[in-house]
């Protein structure tokens, strides 16, 4: 007696492809899926981030001298008698450093350098002191002296994420979280509103990610 075995044939050329469309189909809602799983991640990371920058500026505005805001725009000057007090932002600068630091005197140069700082550097220098992670002698008449005792740093900004600026030695920018070929630029809601910021400082020079609060992140 016979017996005959029934062998199913192979795949024809359009199963193959009906297979593979699947395939690439079910790939792709992976990765869709991978990637907004990472993007969620990254808009939770920089929410986070941003809140703890923006608690970190409100207890830095209390422990030096109670300012009504930490500055997005600061003119740095070794000594208070170098300001030009006919200048607006001058004359700003000085008041608030001066509050900040009242044993700075004018008796001995600061350690910081002689320019300006606009929003990526200035709240990274009030909360870090120098190169970000100093903090601030808070006796001396030089703030920038190291030991002693000390304020801050308020915020603890990661080191591989600060970028030194090659023409203003101590200052930091700092990348950000979201997007590291860029840079995080922190505003004074304040001085938005009474328009106390230069032209060229204003938050339209950067792209737009905020909170309502006393201070205003870019």
């Amino acid at each position: 007696m016979k017996t005959t075995s029934t062998r199913r044939p192979a795949f024809t050329l359009v199963e193959m492809l009906v297979v593979i469309l699947i395939m690439s189909i079910l790939v792709s809602l992976v990765t869709l899926g991978v990637t907004r799983a990472m993007r969620f991640a990254s808009e939770v990371g920089t929410k986070t981030e941003m809140a703890q920058i923006e608690q970190a500026l409100g207890a830095a505005a209390l422990d030096l001298g109670r300012v009504p805001y930490m500055p997005s725009y600061i003119v740095l000057k070794k000594r208070p008698s170098q300001y030009d007090m006919t200048n607006q932002w001058h004359t700003m600068s000085r008041r608030l450093l001066q509050t900040m630091f009242p044993n700075w005197d004018g008796s001995v140069d600061a350690g910081w350098p002689d320019t300006t700082l606009n929003a990526t550097q200035a709240y990274v220098f009030f909360l870090g002191g120098m190169n970000g992670t100093e903090g601030f002698n808070a006796k001396d008449p030089n703030p920038t002296l190291s030991g002693g005792k000390r304020k801050g740093p308020y915020f603890n900004f990661k080191p591989d994420r600060l970028v030194p600026d090659s023409t203003k030695p101590g200052i930091c920018s700092f990348k950000d979280y979201w997007n590291n070929d860029t840079y995080l630029a922190v505003y004074s809601s304040q001085m938005v509103a009474s328009g106390t910021l230069p032209p060229n400082e204003t938050p339209t020079n950067y792209p737009g990610r905020q909170t309502s609060k006393a201070n205003t992140l870019y």
